[in-house]
């Protein structure tokens, strides 16, 4: 029988934020965590045995779509929904191709009430490139004790790249980001 996805968990969800109010500033609260719980339950739902959601595709898009919607923090949502979005897709063995530009105009289409869930899940489909390698797939299911996965999933936020081990300790300061910069 397969194993169905990997879905992160509220705590996970809450280290995304913290991390990237740490890297790129903005109110580090909670408004309700009932409507954050809400949001990260939707890609798992049910009705009648049957998952509203059937692939991971469409489970992700879910993820970004409600987190976005609920606003559950006091800044930053569209930022955590997006970095959720994409780090669940990551450990469930898939990368998004797309340009920052291509995945802000996204976000701000959901935000702004411009974009469905559908057309999100289909923005995803169409820009998901290579599941990740084999031994990448071996690696992220070796690592699967919370520790580790907690570790590796708070790195993964909007803008960032998967690089080579020594340009990976790098990390991308907000100067280098011209809508960080404006404090956007």
């Amino acid at each position: 029988m397969a194993k169905g996805p990997d879905f992160l968990t509220l705590d996970e969800v809450l280290a995304i934020r913290a991390h990237q109010i740490r890297r790129c500033g903005g109110s580090p609260g909670l408004r309700d965590r009932v409507l954050l719980e809400s949001a990260l339950a939707m890609p798992r739902a049910t009705f009648a045995g049957e998952k509203l959601h059937a692939t991971v595709t469409e489970q992700a898009a879910a993820s970004l779509f409600h987190l976005t919607k609920n606003h559950p923090f006091v800044d930053g949502n569209t930022g955590v929904g997006l970095a959720c979005c994409l780090a669940f897709l990551r450990l469930n063995g898939r990368r998004v191709r797309a340009t920052d530009d291509e995945l802000a105009r996204l976000v701000e289409d959901v935000a702004a009430g411009g974009a469905t869930k559908s057309e999100v899940a289909v923005f995803l489909r169409s820009h998901l490139g290579r599941s990740a390698s084999r031994s990448e797939r071996a690696r992220l299911s070796a690592n699967s004790d919370r520790g580790e996965r907690r570790r590796g999933r708070t790195a993964m936020v909007p803008g960032r790249r998967r690089r080579s081990t020594r340009s990976r300790r790098r990390t991308r300061s907000s100067g280098d980001d011209p809508r960080l910069s404006r404090g956007e």
